[in-house]
């Protein structure tokens, strides 16, 4: 291959021109997920972009084929000299995971080397610190990259960053549950199905292409249960679902009982897999029943029924998640300073706090 040229893009103008080619790339790209979509991208960059932000996409092509985009946002801290912070389109805000540099399938290596030279080169007036949050551990570019930065003898961080759960639902039992779903969790919701069935009918509502109602439908539960309206959410995927349509892979499954809706998880459809996003239950209906956790075996029951192959929690450490999950994915987090006053001066505040860490504990 030959040498890879790079593109920056630095506003949505020019980011809109790359809508056919981004999704295109991700296809042919191992690092996949709907949170390196064009479509979240762009609502994402609607709803968080902001002042002290802006663009900084990397776009590598071979002979004008595209062969790898950094979905990159750069951020300058308070102050007059604020460091100067390279991150992942998607991160903080959101609750993004799987976070990743796309490249075409094959190229990581040579991508990775161009970033690396670009950032170093060309770019390195640009940024202080380069902090990718949220990327998998088993990332091929974050391979080939961190090789390219120990060739090169510079410091870099590494750190753990997320768990995500996640449950395989590709074989099952007789009764229809997933073999890597534990007896306990089967046990659980047959007892507390029945006990919520003694108070009215049970219903489970299963919407697979959630559109614009459901979806607000999904934060009036939402709001009344975890006592605020999660407006930003809320904004972030009303984009999401205008820019990705019927193609958007929104699901919203609703338990109710007694004809009122008691609970609701809102998923996104990727391929063979369902990643559980947002969870709104009424935890007032019955206090002797989890009834979360009844739709959600109601849930993973019906995802294996119906060919999906992985049913994936996203991250979080809440106790229900371990409870029905039979492995997962980490993510990490890497930060490389750049030798400027500000990134040593923020390598060094880092470190102490570090220290400080070591000493008083």
């Amino acid at each position: 291959m030959s040498e890879l040229s790079v593109t920056v893009i630095d506003t949505p103008e020019k980011l809109q021109g790359l809508a056919p080619r981004w999704n295109e790339l991700l296809a042919e790209s191992v690092a996949s997920g709907v949170f390196l979509t064009w479509e979240w991208i762009t609502a994402w960059l609607g709803c968080c972009l902001g002042e002290r932000r802006e663009l900084f996409i990397l776009c590598f092509t071979e002979r004008g084929r595209p062969a790898g985009v950094a979905p990159f946002y750069r951020e300058r801290g308070r102050g007059t000299f604020g460091v100067r912070t390279i991150r992942f389109l998607g991160a903080p805000e959101g609750g993004s995971d799987y976070l990743d540099v796309v490249c075409r399938r094959g190229c990581e290596d040579q991508v990775a080397d161009a970033l690396y030279r670009f950032l170093m080169g060309q770019g390195r007036g640009e940024w202080d610190l380069l902090h990718l949050q949220d990327i998998p551990a088993d990332s091929i570019f974050l391979l080939r990259f961190l090789e390219r930065v120990d060739e090169a003898g510079q410091y870099l961080e590494l750190a753990p960053g997320a768990f995500c759960p996640a449950l395989e639902l590709g074989e099952s039992r007789e009764d229809g549950w997933p073999r890597a779903a534990s007896n306990g969790c089967r046990r659980k919701y047959q007892k507390e199905l029945a006990l919520l069935e003694r108070e009215g009918e049970v219903v489970h509502l299963v919407e697979e292409n959630a559109g614009a109602a459901s979806l607000e439908r999904f934060f009036r539960l939402y709001g009344a249960a975890c006592g605020r309206p999660g407006a930003r959410l809320l904004s972030l995927l009303q984009g999401y679902l205008e820019r990705g349509g019927s193609s958007a892979g929104l699901r919203v499954d609703t338990l109710a009982c007694q004809g009122k809706e008691i609970a609701s998880l809102l998923h996104f459809r990727y391929r063979d897999s369902l990643f559980l996003y947002l969870v709104a239950v009424d935890k007032t209906f019955n206090p002797k029943v989890s009834v979360g956790h009844v739709l959600l075996g109601k849930c993973i029951l019906d995802a294996g029924q119906n060919g999906y192959r992985r049913y994936d929690f996203l991250k979080g450490a809440e106790p229900y998640k371990f409870h029905w999950a039979a492995g997962g994915r980490r993510s990490l987090q890497v930060r490389l300073w750049r030798k400027t006053p500000r990134g040593v001066a923020a390598a060094f505040v880092r470190m102490a706090r570090q220290a400080g860490k070591l000493l008083l504990r």
